[in-house]
């Protein structure tokens, strides 16, 4: 192989290394390279994230106001209520926090 062959392969590799890698920091920078699943999973983290966020800023709110009173409705809430399923406690706490978050913003 002469010298002139050996630099045009060369040549013609580190051409085609560099199309690669121009073209990889392309997508990446485009977000072509997720998958649409990991696109979706992302975005219903975040509206979850976003609910979750706005439930603390409630509780934050009823706490700061009157920690006492909360706990009072909390535990006299949860005494006339037999609860088998973790969801009607879920559901029961999110009505609780909610009718106190009404309160306060009255």
């Amino acid at each position: 192989m002469s010298m002139w062959t050996f630099l045009a392969i060369f040549l013609t590799a580190a051409v085609i290394g560099e199309v690669f890698k121009q073209r990889y920091k392309a997508m990446a920078k485009t977000g072509m390279g997720i998958e649409p699943k990991l696109q979706e999973l992302e975005q219903r983290y975040n509206v979850e994230i976003e609910a979750l966020r706005k439930r603390v800023r409630n509780l934050e709110t009823i706490a700061a106001s009157d920690p006492d009173e909360f706990s009072r409705k909390s535990a006299s809430f949860d005494s006339g209520m037999d609860i088998h399923d973790e969801t009607d406690a879920e559901e029961l706490n999110e009505r609780l926090v909610n009718q106190l978050a009404r309160k306060r913003t009255r």
